[in-house]
């Protein structure tokens, strides 16, 4: 079993919510000590979706947490392009009332560094406004 916290098309109500299914939501949070930029058609040839970066945002990232089966995560590292697009990180969150570590995909600075981005100064993919808690990580 591991923990993982997803803010963009993982999310309930968006397009690769499905990989999540039969996996337990646990709460919608918003952690801090990092930030959201769109990767937009052009950089990804098909489609929008977020990126998360380390770093400061007043706002932080808005998304879920799931625990999930660990069968999940080679196919959860795949459909994230781990180690190429993204890479694998380990939070440290309180989940009922004991550190937890999560797994976050995180933008690899190797391929979106020279990217222009557009930040997302909210935190947040699509609408999403209501949190659990505020989470401010031990990255």
């Amino acid at each position: 079993m591991f923990y993982l916290f997803t803010y963009g098309t993982l999310m309930r109500g968006f397009r690769n919510h499905a990989f999540l299914s039969g996996q337990k939501f646990i709460k919608r949070t918003r952690f801090g000590g990092v930030y959201l930029k769109r990767a937009t058609n052009e950089v990804t040839g098909n489609y929008e979706y977020p990126v998360m970066f380390i770093g400061d945002n007043k706002n932080g990232v808005l998304g879920e947490i799931y625990e999930c089966e660990d069968y999940l995560l080679p196919f959860l590292d795949a459909l994230e392009g781990e180690g190429y697009l993204y890479y694998r990180a380990k939070f440290k969150a309180k989940i009922k009332n004991v550190t937890e570590d999560i797994f976050v995909y995180i933008g690899n600075p190797d391929v979106w560094g020279d990217v222009d981005m557009p930040l997302i100064e909210s935190g947040k993919w699509g609408d999403f406004d209501e949190i659990d808690e505020v989470i401010e990580n031990d990255v």
